[in-house]
């Protein structure tokens, strides 16, 4: 089982990502935006697995984000999603640092596979 940090302004969509991480057994906190997401990180020892952020948000955006925890924790797997597809912004998200990228709407199959492929323990 995984700790996974969510981050994801939209209520609802927060609420049934949630439910879904936390049916595939993972340990999941979901914060509204980037700065709640670095000030849990502060609190949290040891930290999540990995990080599943949108990218529009109020407060700190999702590449705001990445690149603050490129600083924190080169490491750590960033699955990045969003609904637009204007602006390049899952790619600049990627060049920023992200692992993976999901383009809303998604499947939620999608995602438990790039789950599985950033949380394989590497040998």
């Amino acid at each position: 089982m995984a700790t996974l940090l969510l981050v994801e302004d939209e209520a609802s969509i927060r609420e049934l990502l949630f439910e879904f991480l936390v049916g595939c057994g993972h340990n999941v906190v979901a914060v509204g935006h980037g700065r709640e997401a670095l000030a849990w990180m502060d609190r949290a020892p040891g930290g999540p697995d990995a990080v599943l952020t949108d990218i529009a948000m109020p407060e700190m955006d999702g590449l705001e984000l990445i690149t603050a925890l490129r600083g924190r924790n080169p490491g750590l797997p960033v699955i990045a999603m969003s609904g637009s597809t204007a602006g390049g912004y899952l790619t600049l998200a990627q060049r920023l640092g992200a692992r993976a990228v999901l383009a809303k709407p998604f499947r939620f199959q999608d995602l438990e596979r790039r789950l599985e492929d950033l949380l394989v323990p590497v040998a």
